[in-house]
């Protein structure tokens, strides 16, 4: 590679633009492909260094004549004062033109030896809205995509600091500024002989718009002292100073109380070529046309959907208007709650609120057919990014709209039903006050997971039989899991200690008077089905299903519904038991 031409002049670089890249440089000291000991043999480096200033849109003919030096030299990222006026800190001064600008990042050095620390400008991070999660700013409003980030050894100097085009447009746009961003590309290399590149006497240049390049080759001594130069030394040394006396002292010496003497001298490694290749370039980043995360522009949604059997689709605000109801794949759930922050609530058996996000939720009800229906103007107001969530799986309407839901939103008169889900969830929750309050702690032992477990158990995992496993599995790790073995042992010494968690508390409930066995059936059937065990014959899924109460008829949500109801009213007999054995105590 340090042979070829082609990689020192730098095609492949020139003809890149920021303006169509995914990131743009605010800042970078980049050598992470630097390889070998400057100065000798199979050294080999491809540094690049950038610079970004925001600066305002008119002054971008002058911005793009800044040199290099302009713009890097800048060490000075704090407040300071200058003939009294104070300038905050991040403030950029050319000190050969007017411009006045600011650093879109800061980099705060340390004396004590810390590693560099670069600072995204405070502006961007609050008119994007970023949250900072240690070296990337993300933005929670579109699902936590990476905006901004810093790449680098986590223990070391940062080396590059970029952020999306796409947001660093979008607040040019509000802020009325551009972005000049200046960078300088060195790629060097440190060979045995010097290649034949027809660069006239070893020196190349070239001047493009707002570029400029230089290839050179010349011979060093090895170590990288340029061959055959010598270095003048001048040794000057004081004849007065007496180091026996105990508070010796200087001042200027007399022309007998010193001494000087001076030499030349050279290298003498063997010769060897440095090749290197530099370019140096100004890019100006205009602003985009609108400003929707800053200046909150209205953009029109382009993400269409079906509203009818007749093909009709609509968008924006158009869907906005539609007096009608939207119908989905039961898929969508999963694709909501895969998201960081996704969230479902139960309102009504067949109803409740669900979104990628809390901000994010719409009201939605479940037909006789097993799909989803939400309002057209809900799924309107979406930010489009998660528009696009729900239209992956937006089908034609079939099944009429929930009328759980038509009584919700028409009548105003919510059924007086309960979801299994959320039946499950207030039965866990009483479980645990009662077992605690009883038996002295929780009967299910605390588990970092167990939120984003019980997530995961809803009636629309029931896709399938093996959605059916899956449910199972979580509901075991959920439940069965965390049963607390030693509790229970405490609470039932009898009990034969290899016993496992369903069949100690079954133990422990049958010792109480009551039919362990029957109230934990429907655990043992989860636990047998769980997606460990995809073989199981057919006869045996049955009698798992049977033990779990739930019937096997090919509607899988309704299977699911049943298995989650099952659990539910096993966790609540078991607090019964508790609450009843604990108060006659």
């Amino acid at each position: 590679m340090s042979y070829d031409v082609k990689w020192y002049e730098m095609g492949d670089y020139k003809r890149r633009s920021l303006t169509s890249a995914s990131w743009i440089p605010l800042r970078a000291y980049d050598d992470s492909k630097k390889r070998g000991r400057y100065g000798y043999l199979g050294y080999l480096s491809d540094y690049f260094a950038a610079v970004a200033i925001l600066l305002p849109g008119e002054e971008s003919k002058k911005a793009l004549s800044l040199e290099w030096a302009d713009v890097c030299l800048t060490s000075h990222f704090g407040p300071y004062l200058e003939d009294n006026k104070y300038f905050p800190a991040g403030t950029y001064r050319s000190h050969r033109s007017n411009l006045l600008g600011t650093f879109p990042v800061l980099s705060q050095s340390f004396d004590s030896g810390e590693p560099r620390t670069w600072h995204l400008n405070q502006d961007i991070v609050l008119g994007l809205g970023l949250h900072r999660e240690k070296d990337v700013w993300v933005r929670p409003e579109e699902d936590y995509i990476e905006v901004a980030r810093i790449l680098g050894p986590a223990d070391g100097n940062p080396l590059r600091f970029e952020i999306r085009t796409d947001h660093m447009r979008d607040f040019l746009r509000a802020a009325g500024c551009g972005l000049l961003v200046a960078t300088y590309r060195c790629r060097e290399a440190i060979v045995e002989s010097a290649p034949d590149f027809g660069w006239e006497h070893g020196v190349a240049t070239e001047a493009g718009e707002h570029y400029r390049w230089e290839g050179r080759i010349y011979a060093i001594h090895e170590g990288g002292m340029p061959y055959g130069e010598k270095t003048a030394v001048l040794h000057v040394g004081r004849t007065n100073i007496d180091p026996e006396e105990d508070l010796p002292g200087y001042g200027l010496p007399g022309e007998d109380e010193y001494e000087s003497k001076s030499w030349e001298q050279g290298d003498k490694g063997r010769k060897l070529y440095r090749v290197s290749g530099e370019m140096w370039r100004n890019e100006w980043i205009e602003p985009a046309s609108h400003s929707p995360r800053v200046r909150g522009d209205d953009l029109e949604s382009q993400v269409r959907f079906m509203v009818d059997n007749s093909g009709a689709v609509l968008a924006g605000t158009g869907l906005q208007h539609h007096r009608g109801w939207l119908w989905f794949k039961p898929s969508v759930v999963i694709s909501l709650l895969k998201k960081r922050k996704g969230c479902l609530e139960w309102y009504t058996e067949n109803t409740g609120e669900i979104g990628p996000a809390p901000h994010c939720t719409v009201h939605f009800g479940v037909n006789d057919l097993r799909l989803i229906n939400v309002l057209a103007g809900d799924i309107a107001l979406l930010p489009e990014i998660y528009q696009k969530v729900w239209v992956a799986h937006n089908c034609p309407p079939d099944g009429g709209v929930s009328r759980e839901l038509l009584e919700s939103q028409m009548e105003a008169k919510p059924a007086d039903t309960v979801a299994p889900e959320a039946l499950l969830g207030r039965a866990l929750t009483r479980l645990q006050k009662a077992s605690a309050h009883f038996l002295g702690r929780s009967i299910l032992k605390e588990h970092q997971e167990a939120e984003r477990i019980q997530r995961r158990i809803h009636r629309f995992q029931g896709d399938s039989m093996e959605g059916i496993r899956f449910l199972c599995k979580e509901l075991t790790r959920l439940i069965s899991e965390r049963i607390d073995v030693r509790l229970l042992q405490e609470q039932d010494p009898a009990a034969d200690k290899k016993l496992r968690p369903i069949k100690r508390l079954d133990h422990f409930l049958t010792s109480k008077g009551f039919d362990g066995r029957r109230i934990t059936a429907s655990l043992v059937g989860a636990n047998e089905l769980r997606i460990g065990d995809a073989h199981l014959p057919s006869e045996e899924i049955c009698d798992s299903l049977s033990l779990l109460g739930v019937r096997q008829t090919g509607d899988y949500q309704q299977m699911a519904k049943e298995a989650i109801h099952s659990v539910a009213v096993s966790v609540q007999a078991t607090t019964a038991v508790i609450i009843k054995t604990g108060r006659d105590a």
